[in-house]
């Protein structure tokens, strides 16, 4: 993408994030204490990146164009640098600034590569979303309307509501020359902020000496653990995790600093990260509450007379902090989080199988940066503690930790939230204290005499590091392609299919379903401006759990089974009536999966290809008669498979064939099928992932009525086949129609699957062409 820019415009590109991170911040803040440079940077950034976050949002909420905060932006950051040129322009701040900047630049330039390289400068992850609300922003210029995006996305509008990170995101498009490239290039010099961030807690923790070792090694830790790389190996990806996770562990920073001293810039500073983080990232915000808990405990504790003299004598301070609070409360509620709070604290949490045991932390997280970590915050707790001194901060600093590793076990103690995305968020914290063991041991080698010893101990002490880290960042980088299924990059050639949709439209409500669970760069056709769905498979069964919190969730969870029923049902006719329902003129196809089917569905045309990924459109010449069968098929609660295609064997999707002697995939002139001459054909039906509440509302372990099941072939069998239910009765299969089962005949397993076995004594040759189970009436 940067041959198609001039030289001056690649330049531009390449700079903007640089001065987003750091303009206009670097015009407010001072460079007089030496020993702390690192600090100043991070004060830099969070006053450059809060600036750009509340000052875009202010601006879209009055309804004016970005520009007017480009002006301002421009003409306050001049007076502030007129008003300060004395400190700003000489030798000192000149030092100070390269000292900033050039490990920045590196930074940034050793990851700007291999996403020029890897990504040709195009961006990952769901930040397509962000973008999208970003163009909205550009071109009202107003703030989104997210009650549209159950019509435009089938997603819950409390999901999408953060603002701030959808007007950051605009300003960004709108003043470069190629917006996709510049929003992956924010992320990379965002995540290499929040390292800087995790060093400057540590100088924070101990700044009684000027040792550069413990920040740079935690720097180096945040940049080099496999978890974090996922924002920077794929930039955009969890972009709004990202862009949390610095004002979050901003917030950190400076609560730190505010225990050990009060000052006016720092509680601004801190007000304005905590605002941003509001409007950023709901997630990020959430688990703020819980981190502010220990610092608010550690300032009452250690000087709660002086607190309130300071905002007594410091009233800008206490109004910013009375106005964030309001603020807070107020976007709370807008938020919905008034009406989420009841569920995410349940003492039956529906996340729970997704709590990893601890003994598996270390193998998640990276075993030595782990454990160093874990083994740093005890050693700086004890060490604090014999020689008292730091003790506030340390104690702080150790409960942040503590109840980020409690909130990874949140469902076990009824907070029901993502716990691996919450073990996640210990990368900074563990990495403050990874560099803290690995500085002690330092100190210790060189206290070592023997110059051979210390030299030899000085190169293992390296080994340990490097080694890891090198580890750690090769597989993150080696491992990442457009092709890896968590890697939601656009390519250059969907480009081409976002214009056939563009050229195509003549309907702005007509919208595009996507294979997401094959190939989830098809996502990016949300750029076309069609509302655009997705196929997310398994995950349904998070919006299962979920259904019961509000009838919009509910909504969105039907919706979904009938997006999975489409690509169920796969060549089969029956499915232009789902796209009907929905308004859906285009659907997408993978190899190696739902593009079989479709390419053998009559209903359904390719108009364009992408590589892996084909479009469709229904086939205005097919029809398809909707009867007693078609209508059971199209139920939401109705299981489908129609086999022959690759998928046909997965469990995780509703409905599956599992058995030897299984063929390839086939067709012939009306279907497609796979055969076998297995003596016992096993059909596996997922009810606990996709229909569970639908189908077991008393949570008996059974379907609350009986069932119906279908099973059809592409050639009638000349043998006598039959069924045989869990609970071991068996019925002859009918030439046509579906097999009533009564409901204690098909309990669910452990897994909640429902498995009937085709019977096939005289292991003749049987061609499969469609399975379906599901209730014979809606209770």
């Amino acid at each position: 993408m940067l041959a198609e820019l001039n030289f001056w415009q690649a330049i531009w590109v390449v700079i903007l994030p640089l001065i987003v991170i750091a303009v206009p911040g670097k015009f407010f803040v001072s460079y007089a204490n030496p020993r702390n440079i690192v600090a100043a940077a991070v004060h830099i950034f969070v006053a450059s990146l809060s600036i750009w976050t509340l000052g875009t949002l202010l601006i879209t909420v009055l309804h004016l164009p970005l520009y007017v905060f480009y002006v301002l932006t421009i003409v306050v950051s001049a007076g502030f640098m007129w008003w300060r040129r004395q400190e700003l322009f000489n030798i000192k701040t000149l030092w100070y600034g390269l000292a900033i900047t050039l490990p920045l630049l590196i930074a940034y330039a050793a990851f700007t590569v291999p996403y020029l390289r890897i990504h040709d400068g195009l961006p990952t992850g769901d930040s397509q979303k962000a973008i999208y609300w970003a163009q909205d922003v550009i071109e009202r210029p107003a703030l989104p309307d997210y009650s549209r995006s159950p019509q435009i996305l089938n997603r819950d509008p409390v999901d999408f509501f953060t603002p701030g990170l959808h007007t950051l995101i605009a300003s960004v498009m709108s003043l470069s020359p190629a917006p996709l490239m510049s929003v992956g290039l924010l992320a990379i010099i965002v995540a290499v902020a929040v390292a800087f961030i995790a060093a400057a807690i540590i100088k924070e923790l101990f700044d009684d000496h000027p040792h550069i070792i413990p920040p740079l090694l935690a720097a180096v830790f945040v940049l080099t653990n496999f978890r974090f790389l996922r924002y920077i190996r794929e930039p955009g990806y969890h972009l709004q995790n990202l862009i949390g996770e610095f004002f979050l562990f901003a917030l950190v920073f400076y609560g730190l600093r505010f225990i050990k001293q009060k000052r006016t810039s720092d509680v601004l500073l801190g007000v304005a990260a905590g605002l941003s983080l509001i409007f950023t990232h709901q997630f990020s915000a959430f688990i703020a509450a819980f981190i502010l808990i220990p610092i608010g405990i550690a300032a009452v504790v250690k000087d709660k007379k002086h607190i309130q003299q300071f905002f007594w004598r410091h009233v800008a301070a206490g109004a910013a902090l009375i106005v964030a609070a309001a603020i807070i409360i107020g976007g709370g509620f807008l938020l919905g989080l008034h009406q989420k709070i009841p569920h995410i604290f349940s003492t039956a949490p529906h996340l729970i199988s997704l709590v990893r045991p601890i003994t598996e932390y270390p193998l998640t997280m990276g075993m030595m940066w782990f454990m160093s970590g874990v083994v740093g915050c005890i050693l700086m707790l004890w060490q604090a503690k014999k020689h008292q001194a730091h003790l506030e901060t340390v104690w702080t600093f150790t409960g942040v930790v503590l109840v980020l590793l409690l909130l990874s076990q949140g469902p076990r103690i009824y907070v029901d939230i993502p716990p691996v995305r919450a073990l996640l968020y210990s990368v900074v914290p563990l990495s403050v204290g990874a560099a803290y063991f690995f500085a002690k041991l330092l100190h210790a080698i060189r206290k070592e005499k023997k110059t051979i010893t210390r030299l030899a101990l000085t190169g293992i002490w390296l080994a340990a590091i490097i080694i890891p880290a090198w580890s750690s960042t090769t597989r993150a980088f080696t491992t990442t392609n457009h092709s890896t299924r968590t890697n939601s990059t656009i390519t250059a050639r969907q480009l081409p299919l976002i214009d056939a949709i563009k050229a195509q439209s003549a309907d702005p409500a007509a919208g595009i379903l996507v294979d997401d669970y094959n190939r989830r760069s098809g996502s990016w056709l949300l750029l076309s401006g069609q509302p655009m769905f997705t196929r997310i498979a398994a995950d349904v069964r998070r919006q299962m759990e979920e259904s019961i919190q509000s009838p919009t969730r509910e909504g969105v969870y039907l919706t979904l089974l009938d997006y999975e029923k489409v690509f169920s049902l796969g060549s089969k006719p029956e499915l232009v009536h789902l796209l009907e329902k929905y308004n859906i003129q285009w659907i997408t196809g993978v190899s190696k999966g739902s593009n079989a089917a479709f390419a053998s569905n009559p209903a359904l045309k390719a108009v364009a290809t992408d590589g892996d990924i084909s479009l469709y459109q229904p086939n205005a010449e097919v029809t398809c008669r909707i009867d007693s069968r078609c209508q059971w098929l199209l139920r939401s609660s109705t299981l489908v498979n129609d086999i022959g295609d690759d998928e046909d064997t997965f469990e995780h999707l509703p409905a599956s064939i599992r058995t030897s002697r299984l063929s390839a995939p086939q067709k012939n002139s009306v279907s497609t099928f796979r055969a076998t001459t297995a003596p016992v054909i096993p059909f596996a039906f997922n009810v606990g992932d996709f229909t569970q509440v639908l189908w077991d509302k008393e949570q008996t372990g059974r379907p609350d009525t009986a069932v119906e099941f279908l099973v059809e072939f592409a050639y009638t069998p000349s043998g006598s086949l039959q069924i045989r239910t869990p609970g071991g009765t068996t019925y002859p299969v009918p030439a046509s129609g579906t097999i009533r089962i009564p409901a204690q005949e098909v309990p669910f397993d452990e897994r909640g699957f429902i498995s009937i076995m085709l019977e096939n004594p005289q292991e003749e040759l049987v061609a499969i062409d469609m399975i379906a189970l599901g209730l014979s009436h809606i209770p």
